[in-house]
């Protein structure tokens, strides 16, 4: 049960250390509260987030401090255990132009040259009964750091009846990545 604290505190309506004592849960907040976090070796190519209800929780954060391996482009994506990659678009947007990231799932990171840190937030509204759409923004820079990019990006999965329960994070065919990602679910 909720805690009900005194509105005042007098010499007889104290707070008792019970009320301090007891657990304590904020409801009807803006943020998100961490579901879970990993710290990724190097050579990683995916990593499940499960356990989850897209309908209760409603909206999801990712968030990564990440390098990507490789020499080619790679583009990282976040796909529903429900998903099927052919039901997503996605594009994200920087100073120069727009990328399609189409078929793979939520875009996490579009496709970029390979070798660079990447810092990602990126939003997941879950709930069914309509399509599940993501935004969010990166800024990627190269290892030595030579040049820096910051980035748009936006998911669309029509699909509007399935049930989130997982969430995989992933890499295209050949890439690898490692470093931090936190998952957090929206607070009541």
């Amino acid at each position: 049960m909720p805690v009900q604290h005194n509105h005042y505190a007098d010499p007889t309506n104290k707070v008792g250390c019970d009320q301090w004592n007891e657990e304590h849960k904020i409801v009807n907040m803006l943020g998100y509260e961490l579901v879970e976090e990993k710290i990724l070796p190097a050579g990683t190519t995916s990593c499940v987030f499960d356990g989850l209800n897209g309908d209760v929780d409603e909206e999801y954060l990712i968030v990564c401090d990440i390098l990507i391996a490789g020499t080619s482009d790679r583009t990282m994506f976040v796909i529903p255990d429900t998903g099927v990659g052919s039901e997503f678009v996605g594009y994200s947007h920087a100073a120069g132009g727009q990328v399609s990231v189409n078929g793979v799932g939520f875009p996490l990171v579009p496709p970029s040259g390979g070798r660079m840190y990447q810092y990602v937030e990126l939003r997941i509204f879950a709930k069914s009964g309509k399509f599940r759409h993501s935004y969010g923004f990166r800024n990627g820079w190269a290892t030595d750091g030579s040049w820096l990019m910051g980035e748009q990006i936006h998911g669309l999965w029509k699909n509007s009846t399935s049930l989130i329960g997982a969430l995989t994070v992933g890499i295209s065919i050949g890439g690898s990545f490692s470093g931090l990602i936190k998952l957090y679910k929206k607070i009541p």
